[in-house]
């Protein structure tokens, strides 16, 4: 059973060496959520989907703040809610965004945005999986420039 905030916790607690110096330039905004109970689920799975999504916000937040533009403080958003008989999970981050033109390939197996070597193009595909195998669904708004959010709806 998956507990939400407490994952989350978890899941930072796992996080690489690497996304640990990309940690240190995000303010980390939220955990802020509903108790959302608990939800049928494998807990790794989880904690990988969750990861993934995390390492990717602190990537596009360290990537844009190498731009430096003035003014700008990284952040990465985490929160739940539980609409009904679903647990909705977001993950967002106000980093470059994504072009339009990459939005209808960001779930397929080896398609990444990074340069190479950065990336090996799993790590959404993976999570878009978890999430079926789970009986939700997960969108991705992205706004070029400004930012990008994940939407995750399990069902309780």
């Amino acid at each position: 059973m998956f507990y939400c905030l407490p994952m989350f916790t978890l899941c930072l607690s796992n996080i690489g060496t690497a996304q640990m110096q990309q940690l240190i330039f995000a303010k980390i905004e939220g955990f802020k959520g509903d108790d959302c109970g608990k939800i049928n689920e494998v807990p790794q799975d989880m904690g990988r989907l969750i990861l993934n999504l995390l390492t990717n916000a602190f990537y596009a937040v360290n990537e844009k703040k190498k731009q430096r533009p003035e003014g700008y403080e990284p952040t990465v958003s985490i929160s739940t809610k539980k609409i009904g008989d679903k647990v909705e999970i977001r993950v967002s981050d106000n980093g470059n965004g994504m072009p339009e033109s990459v939005k209808d390939k960001i779930f397929q197996p080896f398609f990444t945005t990074k340069p190479t070597g950065q990336g090996t193009g799993l790590g959404l595909s993976m999570s878009y999986d978890i999430v079926k195998a789970h009986g939700g669904k997960i969108n991705m708004t992205t706004k070029e420039y400004e930012g990008t959010e994940f939407t995750i709806s399990l069902p309780v």
